[in-house]
């Protein structure tokens, strides 16, 4: 019997591969803002089976509802779009659009409302596109351009429902297709044949240079694109060994006369495999694509164990390599699979944040309490959807303050060597910078002109944490103590404040010292002398608004919550309360601003909030941009404020 052994054979498997860049030309938009995002695999592994997604938005950005709509869409769409990996691509881009209506609607439902989105993902061989309101699509093949939202032969349009997003354009993809989403602004249209020739014939660097000329030559044209270029990645297997019965097909059996046979031993020879030679690649057509079946690892290595003569020891040495390689790989699927409980319980705070955003209107309380979670867990530092998500909450917020960059200039800095600044303020009285610092293990109080050290006193046994501008010098309150030190005429003197409550602040008015505790507000007198008199300054106990953080005194007495309550008073009687809409975390000042307005100084958000003490609206607000972090911030020279950067210098922030 003539047997032909087959030769192995390659396992070859095509795949399309979507490959995107974000095109930003000078501010991205001369019509509004334009809000660009895209989910892949890198950030997201559901879509390794459901493609990536992308949104692009257009908006108006003069409201205060309007900034964080198209943030909120996008974060909607992906948590609904990857929500179960393996779902079916049409089902779960519906499902995305069903769960963004319901935000949209509500939305939409104020009057004036202007919006643009486009959302489109690519699964596989095939793209799905909905829109709502202005969006473009190109799509460069085979020579033309197409406009995937108006082509009818070639993209089909499912009807979804009635609502923002009502349909579904969908359609296939091929190798070499490029394409071109952007919001159809005047500049844009007004060029929008030179964009397509260029689409068509450029490749994609070539693109990108082409259009930001035109911003070059042109600083009124303003344009954001998302451009996506696709390709075929193809992966092949090696050759697989042939099991014996692949290689010895059985015989094929036939009726013969019976005759009597004689059994030998035979040695039976495998003729040699030859090599396989080389083979063109088959031209594939893109929409006809066949994905090998990938077949069990473990499953070949021990198919192969089958033509190893082993003995004992041999067979037991393998096994024991095998369950090696079983275990580490259980391990590193657990370690890959499964997260630790900080982990989880991060995820859940991100989840928490998104479900916020999107169930709540675009208030400055909603937008702080959502960045004070995000900031509040540790295992958040340093993820990327935390730090993307908390940015567009800060962009969202600055929109709603209507905030600008505050001007900064240095006034002082100072040796780290020598001196380590924890506290500083402005003294108006003096005309000049004070500050306490420390260099090993000892502090002292410093004043500064013409940005250096023109005196220094040590503290003996103070640890202020407050420090007020006083007459010729300051007075250094230690809050733990309940202690005042004045420094004056480089001399120091400790008194004590009568007092058993808690320190909360305080601030000096006409040479007295005002203290706000937990359970009232106290004046100390005398400051000047060696005995100075600490009495409670409000007539009645029951005008006490419990909660207040922060005193200001400018004739009035103004006492501050962190939730933004502001209780004023006057010669010892509460006289009226207001809410403003600031919301303050740690590290932050009431100080007075400028034309009569009283400011919030906020550390850790780098701001400075300046509202009407009278009734608590909102007037400016500054936001200040330094790499360096804020170590504090005080009160200032002439309304202005003083912020103090890790680096040791002191800025005057205006």
């Amino acid at each position: 019997m003539n047997t032909e052994i087959p030769r192995p054979r390659k396992m070859e498997t095509y795949t399309l591969t979507p490959a995107h860049e974000e095109i930003v030309v000078n501010s991205g938009s001369t019509e509004g803002a334009i809000d660009l995002f895209s989910y892949d695999a890198e950030l997201e592994p559901a879509a390794r089976n459901l493609g990536p997604l992308f949104i692009l938005g257009w908006r108006t950005d003069d409201t205060n509802t309007m900034e964080y709509m198209v943030s909120l869409i996008a974060a909607m769409a992906r948590r609904e779009y990857y929500a179960q990996p393996d779902a079916e691509p049409k089902e779960a881009f519906a499902r995305a659009l069903r769960r963004v209506n319901e935000v949209v609607d509500e939305f939409f439902k104020s009057a004036g409302a202007q919006l643009s989105v486009g959302i489109f993902a690519l699964p596989g061989n095939l793209i799905m596109v909905s829109k709502l309101g202005s969006f473009k699509m190109l799509l460069a093949r085979s020579g033309q351009v197409i406009d995937i939202l108006n082509n009818v032969m070639l993209f089909s349009k499912e009807h979804l429902e009635k609502r923002r997003f009502s349909s579904v354009i969908s359609g296939s993809i091929h190798d070499g297709d490029r394409m071109l989403a952007y919001y159809p602004a005047k500049p844009v249209v007004a060029r929008e044949r030179q964009l397509k020739a260029w689409l068509l014939a450029e490749p994609e660097s070539k693109l990108r240079t082409h259009l930001e000329r035109i911003g070059q030559e042109h600083p009124g044209f303003s344009a954001s694109f998302l451009h996506v270029h696709v390709t075929t990645s193809t992966a092949t297997r090696p050759a697989e060994p042939m099991t014996e019965e692949a290689a010895v097909p059985a015989p094929t059996l036939a009726w013969a006369p019976r005759q009597a046979t004689t059994i030998q031993p035979v040695t039976a020879s495998v003729p040699e495999i030859p090599a396989p030679q080389p083979q063109e690649v088959p031209h594939i057509i893109p929409t006809e694509f066949s994905l090998g079946i990938r077949e069990w690892s473990f499953r070949r290595m021990f198919s192969g164990l089958r033509f190893v003569r082993m003995d004992t020891r041999g067979k037991v040495v393998t096994l024991a390599v095998a369950a090696l390689i079983i275990a580490g790989g259980a391990l590193a699927a657990r370690s890959f699979w499964f997260t630790s409980p900080e982990e989880q319980h991060a995820q859940q705070v991100l989840q928490s944040v998104r479900d916020d955003l999107a169930s709540s209107a675009a208030s400055r309380s909603v937008l702080l309490a959502a960045q004070a979670k995000l900031a509040g867990e540790p295992a958040l530092n340093g993820n990327s959807e935390a730090r993307s998500l908390s940015a567009s909450i800060t962009d969202a917020m600055d929109k709603l303050d209507n905030a600008q960059p505050a001007s900064l200039s240095v006034l002082a800095q100072l040796d780290p060597k020598t001196d380590t600044v924890q506290l500083a303020v402005w003294s108006s009285s003096s005309g000049s910078l004070w500050a306490v610092t420390s260099s090993q293990d000892t502090q002292s109080v410093v004043n500064i002109r013409d940005g250096s050290v023109a005196a220094r006193v040590a503290l003996a046994d103070a640890h202020p944490d407050l420090l007020v501008g006083w007459k010729d010098g300051v007075l250094a309150v230690d809050r733990a103590a309940r202690t005042v030190t004045r420094v004056s005429q480089g001399a120091a003197k400790t008194f004590s404040i009568t007092t058993q409550d808690t320190i909360l602040d305080a601030a000096q008015f006409a040479d007295n010292l005002y203290i706000l505790t937990d359970a009232s507000i106290l004046k100390v007198s005398g400051l000047d002398t060696d005995k100075p008199a600490t009495k409670v300054w409000l007539v009645n106990a029951d005008d006490f608004v419990p909660g207040a953080a922060r005193i200001l005194v400018d004739g009035d007495v103004y006492a501050m919550a962190p939730d933004g309550t502001l209780t004023t008073y006057y010669k010892g009687k509460k006289t009226a309360s207001v809410q403003t809409p600031l919301v303050s975390a740690d590290g932050w000042r009431l100080v007075p601003g400028e034309n009569g307005a009283s400011a919030v100084a906020d550390v850790g958000r780098m701001r400075v909030y300046e509202f009407s003490p009278t009734d608590g609206t909102l007037t400016d607000t500054l936001k200040v941009d330094s790499e360096q972090p804020l170590v504090l911030m005080a009160e200032g020279p002439d309304g202005s404020v003083i912020a103090v950067t890790r680096d040791n210098r002191i800025w005057q922030v205006k």
